[in-house]
């Protein structure tokens, strides 16, 4: 797959506010309206993904063969990795019931009581986000669960509609529907999480097809104006209509690849910030039990006070500074276990799956 190298570089900051907004701590990185409303960072994922997905492919699913070989490509690059921590997960779930026995300590959230038979039944076979009615194990994987099946309806519309205008017609109905029957844009389950997906993913398809066929120069300086207002709409996303942060995406997206060099593209473009786009994968799927790990460690062997909420723990340090020492230390150790799943793990896979050959 072709990457394009500033693209990827927001990914892997993307990935990094995701991990982010998930850790419950005192933090100078998370002390701010962007971190706690990274969640639609997400969001970002599937509309950069629509893109990147029609860029490499769109031409090339023209029968079953093709599509099939598709969907095993993005099998592989997204089941492996899954199904390692949703065993971890498994094991954390299990230490969890040990540990209770032993010491009689009553978890916040009772042991295999979210994250049970049904529901590794269903992260098994990457239903678990719209066949649950909550996120199990390793929360963020819902995203995966819905990216999956989108990328398979996305296959079925350019393999089965031949006709170029009616494919994007019926990208376009299918964004709108969706628009009409999401009631939460923040939904991680149900079938609203697949929906929100499609939504997104086709968002991306429709900016590629702009790109592609429209030969109008975005100027420079609508790159930083672009990546201002995602910024501030991510930032104030709470208060507004989430449709028109994805909009924000995607026109920062388009403004980026139509558009001449800049100090922008070089400096995504630098290579620590591509090669963190290039473990985002891992960043996005390990950070989950790394902060549960680092929690547990606080709250039990230092003694640190925590609070609970919707079955997340938070650790309450009065100092602001050891909350940010403590959250650099574990975005380092994620970054860090992230490139060995790179490296050991996913570079293999992907060797494998670069054999698999759609023309």
């Amino acid at each position: 797959m072709k990457k394009i190298l500033y693209l990827e570089s927001l990914r892997g900051i993307a990935a990094i506010s995701v991990a982010l907004h998930h850790f419950g701590i005192n933090s100078i990185l998370q002390n701010n309206y962007y971190v706690k409303n990274s969640y639609l960072m997400v969001d970002f994922f599937f509309v950069l993904s629509g893109f990147v997905i029609a860029y490499n492919y769109m031409n090339k699913l023209t029968n079953i063969k093709n599509l099939i070989n598709f969907q095993i490509k993005r099998f592989l690059r997204l089941y492996p990795l899954h199904f390692l921590m949703l065993v971890a997960f498994l094991f954390k779930e299990n230490t969890i019931y040990y540990f209770q026995k032993v010491t009689g300590i009553q978890p916040n959230t009772p042991v295999f009581s979210i994250n049970n038979l049904e529901s590794f039944v269903h992260n098994i076979f990457l239903t678990h986000s719209f066949g649950l009615e909550r996120v199990t194990y390793n929360h963020p994987s819902w995203s995966i669960s819905t990216e999956f099946f989108t990328y398979l309806i996305f296959g079925i519309i350019i393999m089965t509609i031949r006709n170029y205008k009616l494919q994007l017609f019926t990208f376009i109905i299918t964004i709108l529907l969706c628009i009409l029957f999401i009631n939460d844009f923040r939904s991680e389950a149900t079938y609203e999480s697949l929906l929100r997906c499609i939504y997104c993913f086709f968002i991306g398809v429709l900016c590629f097809n702009f790109f592609k066929k429209i030969k109008f120069k975005f100027p420079v300086w609508s790159q930083y104006l672009f990546l201002i207002s995602s910024l501030a709409l991510v930032t104030y996303g709470h208060k507004i209509y989430v449709p028109f942060v994805v909009l924000s995406f995607s026109l920062l997206i388009m403004s980026l690849v139509q558009s001449q060099d800049s100090l922008m593209k070089r400096i995504l473009e630098k290579p620590f910030l591509v090669y963190l786009g290039t473990i985002s994968y891992g960043v996005y799927m390990i950070h989950y039990l790394i902060w549960w790990i680092i929690t547990q460690f606080f709250r039990f062997v230092i003694k640190i006070p925590t609070i609970s909420a919707e079955g997340n723990t938070a650790i309450i340090f009065e100092n602001i500074f050891m909350g940010t020492s403590i959250t650099i230390i574990g975005l380092v150790i994620i970054i860090a276990l992230s490139h060995l799943s790179y490296k050991f793990f996913e570079i293999p896979i992907n060797n494998f799956k670069s054999k698999i050959k759609i023309i």
